[in-house]
């Protein structure tokens, strides 16, 4: 089995995840035969990551010109040298926040040989991402089209093609379920 050469990864890559949750729960009997249960609950996951190179630097270092993104960001060009190595895309800079609120009531009852049960959950998702793609810096692609080795475009700097892929904007979804319960049962 043939294996592509890649270059191993440039610089280091940071990712911070985290999660936070809290629960609180309530239970209150207003007589034997009527019985309240309440619980909310909330969970947070934050997931960042970001490589430790900026991009604009890198390109400046080896002479590309034309990738005119004025605020530094941290992510890497993607370079393709054929016959010698690729850098290969890498994961850029990504923060996703994913919140999730819970609240559930159910209500029981008993009545002689009947029990009865009411209830409702509903869960609100907040889904909020803010990322760069892989290659916000470019793909840049030497394949020896002009004096026949790809690392002689590379050192000249002339890229068979490149191609660029604009930021996607941030992203803030938001979602409520609901689902409400009622059951009963008729003891013998």
């Amino acid at each position: 089995m043939a294996r592509a050469n890649n270059l191993p990864p440039a610089g280091h890559y940071d990712e911070i995840r985290g999660t936070r949750s809290a629960v609180l729960s309530w239970a209150h009997s207003f007589s034997p035969t009527l019985i309240n249960e309440f619980r909310t609950g909330m969970t947070r996951m934050r997931d960042h990551t970001s490589p430790g190179l900026i991009g604009r630097d890198i390109l400046q270092q080896i002479g590309l010109q034309g990738i005119g993104i004025g605020t530094p960001i941290h992510a890497q060009p993607v370079f393709n040298i054929t016959g010698i190595t690729s850098t290969g895309q890498s994961d850029s800079n990504n923060l996703n926040l994913n919140t999730n609120f819970e609240w559930t009531d159910n209500l029981s009852v008993s009545r002689g040989s009947h029990f009865l049960k009411f209830g409702f959950d509903a869960i609100r998702d907040q889904l909020s991402k803010l990322g760069f793609p892989d290659d916000v810096y470019g793909t840049y692609n030497f394949t020896g089209t002009y004096p026949g080795f790809g690392y002689a475009d590379f050192l000249l700097g002339i890229p068979q093609t490149t191609s660029q892929t604009v930021p996607t904007p941030e992203s803030y979804l938001r979602g409520t379920l609901w689902s409400f319960l009622r059951a009963g049962s008729v003891q013998a």
